[in-house]
């Protein structure tokens, strides 16, 4: 069976889920490291949505972070996301989410100002941006989210227009920090 066609599957299972994707990788030498990212959040690299949900969302924004909103919209809509464990569903990255084609540093001022276009909360990009800092490149990558999220902010540009989304957005990021401060497990 192949990565479509276990996602459909899930779909064909579950009624209320919208988007899918498996669970993404990094080459660490000869071995593959899973890249965080919550059950309850899809991987841009090869998210699949229920045509109806990707209809009803208004389907992609383009702008960076058109992920993330999608799978938003797809949240506020009534429906559930998750990127599933299973082997079959691995994805094997080339490139470090948040990475641009220029570079990690690059990509993640540009993540910082997606952040700020979404209409994310000052509180959880520091906290992304402190999480981040264990990865490759050590704590300059997350500090760079800051900044590209502050710079973003000081150059007063655009924000994703949608103020119900911005509030449920950001309602949702805080229940996500006081998952981490609590330690129950991140959907």
């Amino acid at each position: 069976m192949t990565y479509i066609e276990r996602i459909l599957a899930r779909f064909e299972e579950d009624p209320g889920l919208g988007a899918a994707s498996g669970k993404i990788f990094l080459r660490n030498g000869d071995r593959l490291v899973e890249e965080f990212i919550i059950d309850g959040m899809v991987a841009g690299a090869f998210q699949i949505y229920r045509r109806s949900v990707f209809e009803e969302i208004g389907g992609y924004v383009p702008q960076v972070m058109w992920d993330g909103i999608a799978f938003h919209r797809t949240r506020m809509a009534g429906y559930r996301t998750e990127s599933f464990h299973d082997p079959e569903l691995r994805l094997v990255e080339l490139r470090p989410m948040g990475a641009s084609d220029r570079s990690v540093y690059h990509g993640r001022l540009r993540h910082g100002r997606g952040q700020w276009f979404m209409g994310s909360s000052f509180p959880y990009v520091v906290a992304s941006g402190i999480f981040r800092m264990r990865e490759r490149p050590y704590v300059i990558g997350g500090l760079l989210m800051v900044v590209g999220y502050v710079a973003a902010a000081v150059s007063r540009e655009p924000r994703y227009e949608d103020p119900v989304f911005c509030s449920r957005l950001r309602r949702w990021q805080w229940a996500r920090i006081g998952d981490v401060l609590t330690r129950r497990r991140v959907r």
